[in-house]
């Protein structure tokens, strides 16, 4: 195209030479074509020459001229006319250029203007994160001029641990060469985080593969969506917390989420299941057509609401009232419904219940047995009144119906009723539980615990009370009142500790008594756990066990405990609240020491008693047996060989003397069994075994109580060992007779396990000197006999055991062999 625009101009340009030849000086020829004085091209350009020198005109009306060179003037004439035109050609060229080069400027101008101004941070970085360009928004953003940023990294402006990702990134980007847009964390000048997206692509420059990003600052969006997530758990939790069915159901009302407690609700074990099919199929009847219009409402951005009755999944009857409200998206249309079901099921049957209610308002307002009345609201005046108000004021129907409380004198003074009673309803519409004072016919005071409540009769405002009379109530709690202050002040100088548990073993309470015990003060105590602080870890643990035990079996625990050298008996009662669980426990620790040391000592004691008693009938028994008996049997003998005399004397004499003798061998026989049950030489000499079995023959012949003695082979006991068992057979058989009057007895002696077991069993009527406690289940012994028996066994570290009820009493005396040995065996076992 530019060819054809040069030889346009050929025709000008050799016009121009023709007729004016000074445009074509020898110079410039000279110039333009430099062959032109060669001597091979001498011939070619002559009639230039002179054309030059001569002028054209001239020449072209010399004949000659024309003829001698007309075909070198034609040749030469068309080659300069093209190398006139290859020079045009050359400066348009030349002019396109530079016309060029001045737009290519303008536009990188206007780019470059347009990039500065842009808010959006604008980079180009070679692949290894070295940025080549960066624009004043960038600058600005990281408060660093643009020699410090062009050439450094700006994988350094980012957080370590984003920096694998971001380089990740780039070659995944170099790889594929499409565009990509991610956001990032980054570090701002002040050291705080910040966020950006980054829309990237692959350009080329030189050569070389380079990169371009195109950046937003979204710190302040990432913080909005933080919040909204924030906001989105709120909001979750609100609904997971509501009482209500909530669902989310898409345009056609299939189900997509349901709250937790509508779940409940519906009795549904597993959503799943139900998720994405028809909320609309779990109606039936007309309920199912309500609740279609209503997602279809709700579907036109209206709000649909219904009420309707439906079966849970389990089968349970229940009314419903569900709300569907449209949920709009981001661009503002609709997007699902809100379903907000209630239930309605209470309310329903209360609604149903409120007609029979009615009717039974005027049977209940009269039969009840609360005092109650309704009176106008301006003025007081009474409409009706119960029979139980007019018992309670002493007044008749007559008098109080159509009469005011002001002219009734009902209140303590005419404006305590505004106060009371009408100001609180006006304020409120309904006024609890409050305190009265009721003035009676009589003009005795009696306190009620009232409500009242504002309804509607026949278009005037009335005033409905119903009060109890808590007079006696009040009374009552003035009386615990004053009982609570003396419990109090009997509690807080008692020496017991008594203290007060929750039942996670934390201390409520505790008496002053305890800081003598313990070093910690009773404030310390509140809130901490027995285990909690440095006391005896062993005392505390079997305390806690303790109480565990009283919370588990709701009875009282008695437990003995030792903590400081020091004894304590410590009874853990239970309390209960209102529905009868166990809320809190009751310590009450008494210190022992002193009576268990007093216990101790009159063991010893009663040990030392017996042996003493032992002895001392050991002694009374040889004195009976070698003094008195031997003169009774010295008297005997001698009113024996009286007798055989010569009869001189009468009758009478006699009678007397064979009277003598008779009574001298009864008391010698008594004496003598008496001084064998003070101490039966038979113990001594044969065993236990033995003298049992005399001992039963003359209780046998005694009493008339048939005993029978079954004794396996245990060889001699230590003495005190017999002794003891001996003692308690003569208590139990001495009972059998008195208390029991039963016919037969039994006595089993055994040795079993390192033990003897004597156990003597009557088929009496049991022994009602013996009682049975009911808190602890122990027997309360009276009498001197069991206790002494008992503790017999208890100084050789044995036990008395009594079963006694109405078919006869069991006496089982078991005693460790443990100290002593054996003298000889005795295998004697006989039935008497």
């Amino acid at each position: 195209m530019r060819c054809f625009r040069a030889h346009l101009y050929l025709p000008f340009l050799a016009v121009g030479l023709m007729v004016f030849p000074s445009m074509w000086p020898n110079r410039l020829l000279a110039t333009l074509f430099p062959r032109m004085t060669e001597p091979s091209q001498a011939s070619l350009f002559a009639p230039f020459a002179e054309i030059s020198t001569q002028g054209p005109l001239s020449l072209l009306l010399d004949s000659t001229f024309l003829g001698q060179y007309k075909w070198r003037i034609i040749g030469a004439t068309v080659l300069v006319a093209l190398q006139s035109l290859l020079i045009v050609g050359l400066l348009v060229e030349r002019n396109r250029k530079r016309a060029a080069a001045r737009s290519l400027a303008e536009s990188e101008e206007r780019y470059r203007n347009v990039v500065e101004t842009q808010t959006e941070l604008i980079c180009r970085y070679l692949p290894d994160t070295t940025l080549t360009f960066v624009n004043d928004a960038y600058c600005r953003y990281f408060s660093r001029s643009r020699d410090e940023l062009i050439g450094s990294k700006f994988i350094e402006l980012l957080p370590i641990h984003t920096r694998a990702s971001t380089q990740q990134l780039i070659r995944d980007l170099l790889a594929n060469a499409e565009l990509n847009t991610h956001e990032h964390e980054v570090i701002k000048p002040g050291g705080t985080i910040g966020w950006h997206r980054w829309t990237n692509r692959v350009i080329s420059h030189g050569g070389q593969a380079e990169l371009q990003g195109i950046g937003r600052d979204i710190t302040e969006r990432k913080r909005v969506e933080e919040a909204l997530v924030v906001s989105e758990g709120f909001n979750r939790g609100i609904v997971e917390s509501s009482t209500d069915c909530i669902k989310l159901l898409d345009l056609d009302g299939n189900l997509v989420y349901m709250s937790e407690n509508g779940r409940q609700l519906l009795e549904i074990d597993d959503f799943e299941e139900l998720k994405g099919k028809s909320w609309i199929q779990l109606w039936s009847g007309v309920e199912k057509e309500q609740a279609q219009q209503a997602v279809k409402l709700a579907a036109e951005e209206k709000a649909g609401s219904f009420q309707g009755f439906a079966l849970t999944f389990k089968g349970t009857p229940k009314w419903w009232h569900t709300v569907i409200t449209p949920v709009r998206g981001t661009n503002g249309n609709v997007e699902r419904l809100l379903a907000v079901s209630r239930d309605i099921t209470k309310l329903e049957l209360a609604h149903q219940a409120v007609e029979e209610s009615e009717r039974r308002f005027a049977r209940a307002f009269r039969s009840n047995p609360q005092p109650m009345s309704i009176t106008t609201l301006i003025g007081g005046r009474y409409i009706d009144v119960n029979e139980s108000f007019l018992n309670m004021s002493g007044f008749s129907r007559d008098e109080v119906i159509g009469h005011t409380s002001r002219e009734l004198n009902i209140f303590e003074t005419p404006a305590h009723r505004n106060t009371v009673l009408v100001d609180p309803l006006l304020s409120r519409g309904a006024n609890r539980y409050f305190e009265m004072n009721f003035r009676t016919k009589t003009g005795d005071f009696r306190v009620l615990l009232s409500s009242a409540e504002l309804i509607d009769l026949g278009g005037e405002k009335c005033i409905l009370v119903a009060s109890s009379d808590i007079s006696e109530r009040k009374a009552l709690e003035e009386d615990l009142r004053l009982s609570e202050r003396e419990f109090s002040t009997l509690v807080e100088n008692s020496p017991d500790i008594i203290c007060r548990l929750d039942r996670n073993l934390r201390f409520i309470y505790a008496s002053p008594a305890i800081e003598k015990v313990v070093d910690v003060s009773a404030e310390q105590l509140i809130g901490k756990r027995p285990t909690e602080f440095d006391f005896d870890d062993q005392a505390s643990e079997q305390f806690e066990a303790s109480c565990r035990q009283a919370i588990d079996t709701r009875k009282t625990v008695q437990r003995a405990f030792e903590y400081r050298s020091r004894n304590f008996w410590t009874r853990i009662v239970p309390e209960f609240s209102i529905d009868g669980d166990v809320e809190s426990l009751m310590m009450i620790s008494e210190d022992v020491t002193d009576r268990i040391r007093s216990e101790q000592e009159l063991v010893q004691l009663t040990i030392r008693l017996f042996n003493i008693q032992d002895e001392e009938r050991r002694r009374i028994a040889r004195e009976l047996h070698d003094g008195t008996a031997q003169n009774l049997f010295a008297i005997s003998v001698n009113l024996a060989k009286l007798g055989q005399l010569p009869t001189t004397e009468s009758l009478e004499q006699r009678q007397l003397v064979d009277e003598c003798q008779s009574l001298c061998d009864q008391s010698l026989q008594e004496i003598r069994t008496l001084s064998y049950l003070l101490h039966p030489p038979l113990l001594d000499q044969a065993g236990l075994v033995s003298a049992l079995q005399w001992y039963v023959e003359g209780f046998r012949k005694r009493s008339g109580v048939y005993v029978d003695v079954m004794a396996t082979p245990i060889g001699r006991l230590p003495g005190d060992v017999e002794m003891a068992l001996f003692r308690v057979v003569q208590e139990a058989l001495t009972n059998v007779r008195r208390h029991a009057r039963s016919a037969t007895a039994s006595i089993r002696l055994e040795r079993k396990n390192g033990h003897v077991i004597l156990e003597i069993k009557d088929q009496g009527r049991g022994i009602p000197l013996l009682k049975r406690r009911d808190d602890s289940g122990s027997l309360i012994e009276t009498g001197v006999g069991i206790p002494g028996m008992r503790q017999r066994l208890l100084q050789l570290g044995g036990r008395l055991e009594i079963v006694t009820h109405d078919q006869g009493t069991t006496v089982s005396a078991i005693v460790p062999i443990t100290n002593g040995v054996n003298h000889g065996s005795n295998t004697s076992s006989r039935r008497s």
